[in-house]
């Protein structure tokens, strides 16, 4: 009976958190996410650190890059990395579902930004604007977005070079894809676009 009980909670605890983190106020985005923080009893929680009047380097934004570029930096023992985030902590009981994406991106886990008003496109939303979703906490938009992984248009890179940003190319960002990447993925682990070794695990969903 103590066993069912405990399943019972559990089970209550996974349907009734989405529900309060998505009940909205007003019309500012702002959810019950915003007052209270679940994170504190079942998510991750990264202690209170005592900052630093300085620090080496300060990244701003614990999304997938930045949080692979603050652990590398971390390696070498003689700098201090300052890892900034505007969110909070992931609920892994949630965050890690690919199915919870859709809740999850009506919580204060998305900055819920909007598109310009359009001409063309959007024309049955209100305002004629786009919903432009955007992760807000630790992990970024990996947590919104059903855990997909992307690096972007190689046309936007080397048009990023040719704005007047050099090292910002394809072919020059490349190298720093595959060195952060822990890539198990079939059928495209050996084609040369992929590394083994990184720290960012990329894999397949398990499931076709």
């Amino acid at each position: 009976m103590a066993h069912q009980r405990g399943l019972t909670w559990i089970v209550a605890i996974v349907a009734i958190v989405p529900v309060l983190e998505c009940l909205s106020f007003g019309s500012d985005n702002k959810t019950i996410g915003n007052y209270f923080d679940f994170t504190r009893f079942w998510g991750i929680h990264y202690g209170d650190p005592k900052l630093r009047r300085s620090y080496d380097y300060v990244i701003v934004g614990a999304g997938p890059a930045g949080s692979v570029l603050a652990r590398r930096l971390s390696d070498d023992p003689k700098v201090t990395v300052l890892l900034l985030e505007a969110g909070k902590g992931e609920l892994p009981i949630f965050t890690d579902v690919p199915l919870a994406a859709p809740n999850l991106q009506a919580t204060d886990y998305n900055f819920a930004y909007e598109s310009e008003v359009q001409s063309i496109g959007c024309q049955g939303l209100w305002d004629r604007k786009c919903s432009w979703p955007h992760g807000k906490g630790v992990g970024g938009s990996s947590i919104i977005n059903y855990m997909i992984h992307t690096r972007g248009n190689r046309r936007d890179y080397d048009g990023w070079a040719r704005a007047g940003n050099p090292g910002w190319s394809w072919d020059e960002i490349l190298p720093y894809h595959i060195r952060s990447e822990r890539a198990n993925i079939r059928d495209f682990e050996d084609n040369g676009f992929h590394g083994q070794n990184g720290p960012l695990s990329v894999e397949d969903c398990p499931f076709r």
